[in-house]
């Protein structure tokens, strides 16, 4: 038996087990995140005179110090990891690279508090792994959770798996691998055991993210402007309902689809 077997006794059937948890008061809860970063050679392409990466690094620079900044506040229960993917596979950028995966879940390993997250320069370059990706976030997510509840008696809600490609999936692997992880996560969501959002950017394989993260949960980005990319992402990691909140963000029209749920 695991820990989500008795998700719905630990959290009285919430929808999401950490809704009726404030983030900003000591509790022994902790709120798990997984940014999953696509990182292949088209992000080196230039656009208007400036590569997608080195946009994406300036970006992080000026983000990280307010969530180490929130960390210390709001932001007190919520761990993050951070992989990548692309030409160099895919790789845990908050911990040791070498560190093997089994190790990733415990403390010190990929698992990093708010007030600490850290993350260097990313470089991009190669092909767009998102199923192998895909597939790790969500053993990885699973191993802590497991890890927390086994080593800590803390009690976790939802993993929230933040997903941002300016692609579609090109892993070594038959053409509709991705439908197998989609399996994975729909699971995962109906267990109540995972948040997912998927944020594609122009040139991302839509139908593939819209079928996987659901409408609810796929949000498109009208540019590669990833100062909105990254204020979305603190929105879907500290509000309690984050789909909604990350659509009222985005300043959806009317006229555009609405997530599943909403009036």
């Amino acid at each position: 038996m695991t820990v989500f077997d008795d998700f719905d006794d630990l959290f009285g059937g919430s929808a999401d087990p950490t809704d009726d948890i404030e983030c900003n008061t000591d509790t022994y809860h902790r709120r798990v995140v997984i940014l999953l970063i696509d990182v292949s050679g088209s992000m080196r392409f230039a656009e208007k005179g400036t590569r997608p990466i080195d946009e994406l690094n300036r970006s992080m620079r000026a983000w990280l110090p307010e969530i180490r900044k929130q960390g210390e506040g709001p932001l007190r229960a919520v761990e993050f990891a951070v992989v990548t993917f692309g030409g160099d596979g895919v790789r845990a950028v908050t911990c040791d690279p070498h560190r093997p995966e089994e190790e990733l879940a415990q403390d010190g390993g990929a698992f990093v508090a708010a007030a600490d997250l850290a993350i260097g320069d990313l470089t991009a370059s190669g092909t767009t792994p998102m199923v192998e990706a895909l597939e790790f976030a969500l053993r990885l997510g699973d191993r802590r959770v497991q890890y927390l509840a086994d080593s800590h008696g803390l009690q976790t809600g939802q993993v929230r798996l933040i997903l941002f490609s300016d692609g579609e999936p090109n892993d070594e692997l038959p053409v509709d691998a991705w439908r197998s992880v989609a399996d994975l996560i729909r699971t995962r969501r109906q267990q109540r055991r995972l948040v997912f959002l998927a944020f594609g950017a122009p040139g991302a394989d839509e139908e593939m993210l819209r079928a996987v993260a659901t409408e609810q949960g796929y949000v498109p980005l009208s540019d590669l402007d990833f100062t909105e990319l990254l204020d979305l992402v603190l929105v879907a990691t500290s509000a309690e309902d984050p789909y909604t909140a990350v659509w009222e963000q985005a300043h959806w029209e009317s006229a555009e689809p609405q997530p599943e749920g909403r009036t």
